[in-house]
Formats: structure tokens, C-alpha cells, sequence
């Protein structure tokens, strides 16, 4: 292998939007459920994802929840949106093993609000993934996982061939969907999964 394809949310980092949800039912008549399906589920969530403005998201969440802009101002609504992050036991340690010639590059669906407010300043990220050429964010391809566009650009900054790549997801679909596009990858979710068993799988990629 010549490169390790990293997932952000439950793979890298652990991610919780309910804890957004919940605190954003603070500021709604509706339940956090409800507000799940209102910007996750309806895909308003898929506006900053794909390029498209704070701005935007922001005031159509806030007409879909029922909110009050006076008490959900705009830089409470970010804090609250960015701040759903937590560290994956043994990640850190795991990642420091991968062997220098292997190029990682993160690979995540996400946006300019969480990226710039909170995962941007992540240990990790600023350990391992600092540079532009080793990441892939969907807010700047202007597409998200599963799309071709987002396989393209990972092994464009990798220079390397698909199948000399090897991709960690906590979702199925995505992980199929670079193994269609030629490359090898696992599914992997850290608040389910054990990190042994990751490591053991990269060890028989010769990746660490």
C-alpha cells in the first residue's frame, strides 16, 4: 500500500450531532428527533457539505426548527454545530505506527462551519493532517461521498493508483463504493469496533 484514506466522524475523531440536536431543542418546539429529521434527514445539513454558506444553513435551519434568531443567534447556532467532537482511545498511538512512506490523507464529508470552528484545531488534525495535500473535504470538492470526484482527488494528492490505497469508514456505502472505484478499504466505526482489531488489519496491509 502507498496510502491510508482516514474518515473523520467515528473513525479519526467521534462524532455526535445528536448532542447538537439536543441543544438546539432548547431553542425549538421540537424534539431533538424531530430536529435530526428536519437538517439531517430533509438534507438541509447538505448545504455547507457541498460548498454552500453559513448563511444559508443557518437561516434555513432556523425556519425548519421553528427557532428564535433573537435567541439562536448565528455564533451560538455555530458553537453549538461544531462542538460534537471527542477523542478515539488509542488513535493517536495507532496513527504514529503507520510507516513513513505511507501517505495519509483524510477523506470526510464535511463543511467550512465544522472544519474552520472546530475540526481544523483537532491534536490529530493538526498532528497528522495539517496540510491542504493531505485532505479531502467534501466543502471543497463540492461533492460528497459516495461521489467518484471525492476517490479522484484522495488518490490525485496520494499519487497513486487506487488499489494502492486502503480506506477506513464507518459507513458502508462509502467504503463499497471506493472498492468499486478500484481501491481496498475497511469498515470501521470507533464507538463499536476495537482498535486492536484495526491495527491488526493494517499490520496485514503492511500499512504499520
Amino acid at each position: 500500500m502507498k496510502a491510508l484514506f482516514i474518515d473523520f466522524g467515528n473513525v479519526l475523531y467521534l462524532a455526535d450531532q445528536m448532542i447538537a440536536f439536543i441543544r438546539f431543542s432548547r431553542f425549538s418546539p421540537f424534539s431533538p428527533r424531530r430536529i435530526y429529521k428536519l437538517i439531517y434527514l430533509d438534507k438541509i445539513e447538505k448545504i455547507p457539505d457541498e460548498g454552500g454558506s453559513f448563511e444559508d444553513f443557518y437561516e434555513k435551519s432556523i425556519y425548519a426548527i421553528k427557532a428564535d434568531k433573537k435567541r439562536l443567534e448565528p455564533e451560538i447556532f455555530r458553537k453549538i454545530w461544531c462542538d460534537i467532537f471527542s477523542p478515539v482511545p488509542g488513535m493517536d498511538r495507532l496513527l504514529s505506527l503507520v510507516k513513513p512512506e505511507i501517505r495519509m490523507i483524510l477523506v470526510s464529508n464535511t463543511n467550512a462551519v465544522h472544519w474552520e470552528g472546530r475540526m481544523s484545531k483537532l491534536p490529530l488534525i493538526r498532528k497528522y493532517f495539517a496540510e491542504k495535500e493531505n485532505q479531502v473535504l467534501s466543502y471543497k470538492v463540492g461533492k460528497r461521498k459516495p461521489d467518484k470526484l471525492m476517490w479522484a482527488d484522495a488518490c490525485k494528492k496520494a499519487n497513486c493508483q487506487p488499489n494502492k490505497a486502503f480506506f477506513l469508514d464507518d459507513f458502508s456505502e462509502f467504503v463499497s463504493s471506493f472498492k468499486e472505484f478500484g481501491g481496498n478499504g475497511l469498515l470501521f466505526n470507533a464507538k463499536t469496533d476495537s482498535i486492536f482489531f484495526l491495527e491488526s488489519t493494517l499490520r496485514i496491509q503492511n500499512i504499520i
